[in-house]
């Protein structure tokens, strides 16, 4: 037997339960007054699964549907969303695999439409962390790339060619270690970035030749 230890405010028309001074669930205070549950009543297993069946697992899943409608999620950022919402993790799990049965999440799809969207902006190295940070898995994540053929060498080339604004040399060395920092903050490899600065001249040093 649980005990109901605390119920406190949340937003607009919520409370958050505490049971045996841990956090359960948000509930609506009209679904909180249907319950029953008020600070010091006992709550058994069987009645919390009643109430997380009948009560948070369809809010929970509504919930689920309006994410999605608004814009395309992956699984993990669906999960994490849920759970900001106050939904126990029965819940996330049950509305989780709702949406999943009508094919509302595709991992790999996000995963594409992301790599294709960041194609000529964003290097490699960059694209797979934002995915990893998405909760996207590695396979879907290379699969993306492939797909998206995306070109570091080439965009390298762009970034460098826009920052220098057509000039052909750089005006010192910190110009150039600026680039370099630049380039680097972008998620490009040191070796990649020596290797494409190389033709460029440094105006100081052929000025000292």
């Amino acid at each position: 037997m649980m005990t109901v230890t605390a119920i406190e405010p949340f937003g607009r028309h919520k409370s958050r339960i505490f049971l045996d001074e841990e956090f359960w669930c948000v509930m609506t205070d009209a679904d909180l007054s249907a319950s029953g549950l008020v600070p010091g009543v006992g709550l058994s297993a069987e009645e919390k699964s009643q109430i997380t069946l009948e009560v948070l697992v369809p809010h929970a899943k509504r919930k689920a549907m309006d994410l999605l409608k608004a814009e395309s999620r992956t699984t993990d950022e669906l999960r994490k969303r849920l759970c900001l919402a106050g939904f126990p993790q029965e819940a996330v799990d049950a509305a989780v695999a709702y949406v999943s049965s009508f094919g509302y999440l595709n991992d790999a799809a996000c995963a594409e439409a992301y790599a294709y969207s960041s194609k000529g902006r964003r290097s490699a190295r960059e694209i797979r962390m934002k995915l990893e940070q998405r909760g996207i898995s590695p396979e879907d994540a290379e699969k993306a790339m492939l797909s998206a053929e995306i070109d570091d060498d080439t965009l390298l080339k762009d970034l460098i060619r826009k920052r220098m604004r057509g000039s052909t040399q750089f005006a010192d060395q910190k110009e150039r270690g600026r680039m370099m920092n630049f380039l680097l903050r972008r998620g490009f490899q040191a070796d990649r970035i020596h290797e494409a600065l190389a033709g460029i001249r440094t105006a100081d040093r052929s000025d000292e030749e």
